[in-house]
């Protein structure tokens, strides 16, 4: 037994889970498995059926983390065109794309002058997306209130990571809950506890995230970026013998419009393809995929560009980021019943990154 299958295996994997054994499913029961809350991706090499996009709105990120890549490498501060915003926006159009839209790829993308009107023309013109991105918090800090104008403009979900201290998170937590009591149609994640009960495409969701601690967090090497993060990737060996998900279910697209093979690619060493040259189609299609990277993944080959360094899949160690509640809340009925909807648990309830966090 490989050393990857036993970490696996005692981390509660069974030994047909997709890292260890991707099977491609037939569609009746890809849309039962979804249908249950598993995550099970598309595995068929051609044209695979994608539900996120990630985009890149920005080149650069303002903070420099020991357990990230930015700063790392030198990069020009440059914003995304909106040609490219549009380019982008009328190719998911073409196919009425439906699943989440992040925009926060390898960035920060509060950083970009006109986020809220990026946010407003995906929202006009793809409005069953699910729109969400991440931030550090850094420029909500200046005036948390400007937060209602990105969720008019048809933002779902903004997850605000606290990389500071126990201080910085009580005085954004103060701030949102003002924020809130201003603005009644956002909804505090970490106030609430809970979901709300409508359709995601709807929800103005707010979330606070835990990211400080005092020794480490046990988080992942970004395709060999950055040193391993956590103990238990220091005793494997490289390439690892597992498969990857991210060429089948995503679609990466940094600030010039070039499609990357996913959200590890801080250098751009396995470029796809170029939406502002060729189509949607074509890009997802490309031999890149279909003749390599798609081929090899289904047989749990990484020994390739990224992916021969990369320890995504394996278990996280106990050291997480957490969405932690602002006090202790007694639940209604009505609480519990949403959540039994909502397919919430405790656990589940802080899951809420769609990058290596």
């Amino acid at each position: 037994m490989h050393k990857i299958e036993r970490v696996m295996l005692d981390a509660g994997f069974s030994r047909d889970n997709f890292w260890l054994k991707p099977v491609a499913h037939p569609k009746w029961k890809l849309a039962l498995l979804r249908s249950m809350g598993k995550k099970i991706p598309d595995l068929k090499i051609q044209d695979p059926s994608f539900d996120q996009v990630e985009i890149q709105l920005v080149s650069w990120c303002n903070r420099e983390c020991t357990f990230c890549p930015s700063g790392t490498y030198p990069v020009p501060k440059l914003m995304m065109e909106w040609d490219v915003v549009e380019r982008i926006v009328s190719q998911l159009e073409q196919i009425r794309f439906s699943g989440t839209v992040g925009l926060h790829l390898m960035s920060e993308p509060l950083l970009h002058t006109r986020f809220a009107e990026i946010v407003g023309e995906f929202r006009k013109r793809l409005p069953q997306v699910y729109l969400r991105a991440e931030s550090n918090g850094d420029v909500l800090d200046r005036n948390m209130q400007t937060i209602s104008t990105y969720f008019e403009s048809g933002l779902n979900e903004l997850l605000i990571n606290c990389y500071d201290s126990v201080e910085q998170r009580e005085g954004r937590n103060a701030a949102l809950l003002e924020a809130v009591q201003n603005d009644s149609s956002l909804w505090y994640w970490n106030d609430r506890q809970r979901l709300p009960l409508m359709r995601r495409h709807k929800w103005r969701v707010i979330r606070l995230r835990d990211f400080y601690r005092e020794d480490y967090y046990s988080l992942r090497n970004w395709a060999g970026h950055i040193d391993f993060q956590s103990d238990i990737s220091e005793q494997l060996d490289f390439p690892l013998p597992i498969s990857c998900p991210r060429p089948f279910e995503r679609f990466h697209v940094n600030y010039l419009g070039q499609v990357l093979l996913c959200n590890n690619d801080w250098k751009y060493e396995a470029v796809i393809g170029d939406l502002m040259e060729q189509d949607l189609h074509e890009v997802w299609n490309a031999p890149l995929l279909t003749d390599h990277y798609r081929p090899r993944l289904l047989e749990c080959n990484r020994d390739m560009t990224l992916c021969r360094t990369c320890d995504t899949g394996v278990p996280f160690g106990h050291n997480q980021p957490q969405l932690n509640p602002i006090g202790t809340r007694s639940f209604t009925r009505w609480d519990r019943i949403a959540r039994w909807v909502s397919g919430e648990t405790a656990a589940q309830a802080g899951e809420a990154g769609s990058g290596n966090v």
